[in-house]
C-alpha cells in the first residue's frame, strides 16, 4: 500500500490496466488535488419521540406487591399506544428511514459520528431529495397533530387506570418535539505546512491532515472488510452443506447487489482510495466474478417472497457452476490482504 503521510494531496498513478479502468475519468492523474475540491459533508439529524412516561402509582404498587426495593422496578406507559397513534408514527419513521438510507447510499463515513462525505457532484441531487423528504416529514407530523384528540381519547381507553391526562403534552408541544434537519457543509481547505506563518496555524494544519488521513485509512479498511464479508458469504453459499440442504436451494440476489454496491463506492470515491491501489485490482476482480455469477445464474422471482433468486445456481444442476465460482472467490480472497 502506498502512503504519503506528509502530504496526501498528491494522486498516485497506478500502472495496472484493471486499476486504470476502475478509476473514474474525472479523477485527475499526476496532479494535486484537495479533498475539499471533491467532497462535502452531509449531516442529518432527526427526533421522533416515543412518549413513554413513568407511572408512579403502578410502580409503587409493583414495589409493594413484590417487596422490591424502591428503585428496583419502574412501570412505564406509552402515551401513544393506540393503533391510530402507531399508524401516524409509522409514517414519520418511514420518512426518517428514507433519509438515513439516502445518506448511507450516497456517502461514506467522515471523521465525526453522524457525518458523511458526499461527492460535490451529488450535492444538488441530494439536497433536492432532502427538501422533498423534509416536506413529507412535517406533513406527516401535521397529520399526527391533527389526529391528536383522537389519539388521546383512544389512550384513555387503552391505558385504563394508568391514563393521566396531565401526562399528555399539548398539541403545540407535540409538534415541536419532532425534528428533521440536514446540513451540507464544506470541508475546510487545508493550508500547506510551508505556508503556515504561526505555530498555531501549523498545529491546526497538522491536525487537519491527520484527521483527513484517518478518514482515508478508515474508509479503505471499511470497504475491504465489507468485500471480504461478501466473499466469505459467496464461498459459504457455494460450499455443500450436508446437514443444511435448504441452504443450497435459494441463493439471494443480494449476493450480487451488495458486492456491486461496494465496488460502486470505490468507483465514486476513488480519490479516497488513491493511496490503496490494490483495492482497484480487488474491485476489478470482484466485478469479473459477479459478471460470471450472473452469466451462470439467470434470475427469476421467488413466488412466495418476491425476491430475485439466482436460479441457475440452485440444487444439483448448479453444482458445477457453484464449484467454479467458489474456487475463483477463494483465490480472490486469499490473494488480497484484508
Amino acid at each position: 500500500m502506498l502512503t504519503n503521510t506528509n502530504d496526501f494531496d498528491v494522486v498516485t498513478t497506478n500502472s495496472s490496466t484493471d486499476v486504470e479502468q476502475s478509476v473514474p475519468q474525472s479523477t485527475p492523474q499526476n496532479t494535486e488535488y484537495k479533498l475539499h475540491n471533491y467532497f462535502s459533508i452531509i449531516q442529518f439529524s432527526e427526533r421522533c419521540p416515543q412518549y413513554t412516561r413513568k407511572d408512579s402509582t403502578e410502580t409503587a404498587k409493583v414495589v409493594r406487591d413484590t417487596g422490591a426495593k424502591d428503585d428496583a422496578a419502574i412501570v412505564t406507559k406509552r402515551l401513544f399506544c393506540s393503533d391510530t397513534a402507531q399508524k401516524y408514527l409509522s409514517k414519520i419513521k418511514e420518512v426518517n428511514k428514507k433519509a438515513k438510507e439516502l445518506v448511507a447510499n450516497t456517502g461514506v463515513p467522515f471523521a465525526f459520528k453522524g457525518q458523511q462525505l458526499i461527492p460535490n457532484t451529488e450535492i444538488l441531487n441530494v439536497e433536492q431529495q432532502f427538501v422533498a423528504l423534509q416536506s413529507e416529514y412535517f406533513a406527516a407530523v401535521t397529520d399526527l397533530v391533527d389526529a391528536y384528540p383522537t389519539i388521546r381519547a383512544e389512550a384513555a381507553v387503552d391505558l385504563g387506570s394508568m391514563f393521566d391526562a396531565i401526562k399528555f403534552p399539548s398539541e403545540s408541544r407535540v409538534r415541536g418535539d419532532f425534528a428533521f434537519d440536514y446540513k451540507i457543509l464544506p470541508i475546510a481547505a487545508d493550508n500547506p505546512l510551508s505556508e503556515c506563518e504561526t505555530e498555531n496555524q501549523r498545529i491546526v494544519a497538522q491536525s487537519q491532515k491527520r484527521m483527513m488521513q484517518q478518514v482515508i485509512d478508515d474508509n479503505s479498511a471499511r470497504v475491504r472488510k465489507h468485500i471480504k464479508g461478501e466473499l466469505d458469504r459467496i464461498i459459504d453459499q457455494f460450499t455443500p452443506h450436508k446437514d443444511d440442504k435448504a441452504k443450497q436451494k435459494k441463493i439471494s440476489q443480494s449476493l450480487l447487489t451488495n458486492s456491486r454496491a461496494h465496488c460502486e463506492t470505490i468507483q465514486k470515491f476513488s480519490v479516497l482510495f488513491e493511496q490503496d491501489p490494490e483495492i482497484f485490482k480487488l474491485q476489478a476482480k470482484i466485478l469479473t466474478l459477479l459478471d460470471k455469477m450472473e452469466k451462470f445464474a439467470g434470475t427469476k422471482v421467488d413466488k412466495k417472497t418476491g425476491e430475485l433468486t439466482l436460479d441457475g445456481l440452485k440444487g444439483e444442476d448448479g453444482l458445477g457452476a457453484r464449484n467454479v465460482l467458489k474456487i475463483e472467490a477463494t483465490k480472490i480472497r486469499d490473494a488480497f490482504s484484508f
